[in-house]
């Protein structure tokens, strides 16, 4: 199983300084497994900055932020540069801020440099240490496989054409064979499913979302661009309750609101196999990201507790 939320986007969405100041809460709890949050074009000010650069240093798993195209001024700026230099923080996106000077672009770009050099110098020593064991232990013979090569290992992406739909259910007209309790069934051998762009709604996906309860293979979801709203965020959630394989969930650029996004926050406080949540240019507000934020929280306190 997994730890937990990794990633979280939701740029593009109104979350506010406020709902930027829960999720800086949620981080400082120190159980959270969040390492990268996107918040870029969300309407973040200086008072959210600051609440994250600040939970920054008491939560020690979080690499990246992304605060471009936000409300920022050389007040945030700063601090998340210090934070960059200060902590465990890698990247700190800060473009198209027209409130950050260039003197402030100047310190964060010389501090990501920095963090970068020491970075990249732990890493070579790092790779030569793996090297060295595995040549010790190989009779000198070192083979190692990247992270992209070992992801593609034994995955196999479908799209729709490879789903099989009940009678009349909408995507794929001339299917002949169904799903007896009228549920639309994913192939035993897709790993990754793609469905984005092709007009998906959340009566599509009322169905989608049973068959996803119980399967057991699926590790990608891909629903970009869709018309997946509310009704469709919740019946994925009750799907992440059950489903713990699912590893990624796109759901960028759709129509889901706060009340999805609760939805998603209360499928997620049970469910530590889901990395990463994509929300990305939909309609969440700061409530929508308070529930996430919760939900967060949750997912810290059941890691802590060994439930």
């Amino acid at each position: 199983l997994g730890a937990g939320l990794t990633t979280l986007s939701l740029s593009g969405n109104a979350v506010g300084d406020r709902g930027a100041e829960h999720l800086a809460a949620a981080l400082s709890g120190g159980n959270a497994k969040l390492e990268r949050l996107l918040l870029s074009g969300a309407g973040v000010g200086d008072v959210g900055a600051l609440a994250l650069a600040a939970a920054s240093y008491r939560h020690a798993r979080i690499t990246s932020i992304c605060l471009s195209s936000c409300r920022l001024s050389d007040v945030g700026a700063s601090a998340l540069t210090d934070a960059l230099r200060s902590t465990q923080l890698a990247d700190v996106g800060l473009a198209s801020n027209p409130g950050v000077s260039d003197v402030a672009v100047a310190a964060m770009s010389l501090a990501t440099a920095d963090k970068a050099k020491v970075r990249s110098d732990t890493e070579i020593r790092l790779r030569r240490r793996r090297a060295t064991r595995a040549g010790a232990g190989a009779g000198g013979a070192v083979t190692e496989l990247g992270a992209a090569e070992l992801g593609a290992v034994g995955r196999q992406a479908c799209d729709a054409n490879d789903l099989i739909w009940p009678p009349r259910a909408g995507v794929n007209a001339n299917a002949t064979a169904t799903a007896g309790n009228g549920t639309v069934l994913i192939p035993f051998h897709c790993t990754e499913l793609h469905l984005g762009s092709i007009n998906f709604g959340d009566s599509q996906l009322a169905s989608l979302a049973v068959a996803l309860e119980t399967n057991t293979q699926l590790i990608l979801l891909d629903l970009m661009s869709n018309r997946i709203g509310d009704m469709g965020a919740a019946a994925l959630a009750d799907a992440l309750e059950k489903n713990r394989n699912l590893r990624t969930l796109d759901l960028y650029a759709n129509e889901i609101g706060d009340e999805g996004a609760t939805a998603l926050g209360r499928g997620l406080a049970s469910n530590r196999g889901l990395a990463v949540l994509d929300l990305w240019d939909n309609k969440v507000g700061d409530a929508g990201a308070i529930a996430l934020a919760t939900a967060l929280e949750a997912q810290g306190d059941e890691a802590a507790t060994g439930v």
